[in-house]
C-alpha cells in the first residue's frame, strides 16, 4: 500500500468524461487545461474556475481568445499554452484520458471511485458515504 498501513491514496483526474459534446468549445478548454496542469500546475483551478464561471460567453469563434485571456490575466504564460495546446501530444494525452473515462464508465462530473467501486450520488453533503467507502478499504 503506497504510504504505508491505513494510508489512503487520492488521485484526480480532470477530463476522463467523454461527454466533452455539452459545449462545443469543451475539447478546446480541455487540451487547454491539460498544458495549463503541465506548465503551471498552480494556475490549473484557477483556468477551471474561470472557464466555469464565464462559461456562457465562451463560444466556438473565441474560446481561444478566451482562455488565453484567462490565462494571461491570472500571471500564465499564454504563448507557451497555445504552442503546447496546438500539439499532437496533448491530443494524444486527451484522447487516452476520454478513452479511460470511457472504460471505467465516467458518463460525468464529478465522479468518485473507491477501490474501482463508484460513488452514485455524490454531494458535497455526501460526505458520510464517501467516508464510510473509505474507511471500508483501509485495513
Amino acid at each position: 500500500m503506497v504510504g504505508g498501513e491505513g494510508a489512503v491514496f487520492l488521485e484526480g483526474r480532470d477530463k476522463t468524461c467523454h461527454n466533452l459534446h455539452v459545449h462545443p468549445w469543451a475539447r478546446k478548454a480541455a487540451v487547454y487545461a491539460e498544458c495549463v496542469a503541465a506548465n503551471n500546475a498552480s494556475l490549473f483551478w484557477t483556468l477551471v474556475d474561470e472557464v466555469y464561471a464565464h462559461q456562457d460567453g465562451i463560444n466556438v469563434p473565441n474560446a481561444e481568445s478566451q482562455l488565453r485571456l484567462f490565462i494571461k490575466s491570472r500571471g500564465g504564460d499564454d504563448e507557451l499554452i497555445a504552442r503546447c495546446a496546438g500539439t499532437q501530444e496533448v491530443e494524444h494525452q486527451l484522447a487516452a484520458s476520454i478513452q479511460l473515462g470511457k472504460e471505467i464508465g465516467v458518463t460525468g462530473t464529478p465522479s468518485i471511485f473507491v477501490d474501482g467501486r463508484r460513488i452514485y450520488n455524490f454531494s458535497a453533503a455526501n460526505y458520510a458515504l464517501l467516508n464510510k467507502a473509505i474507511q471500508h478499504e483501509i485495513p
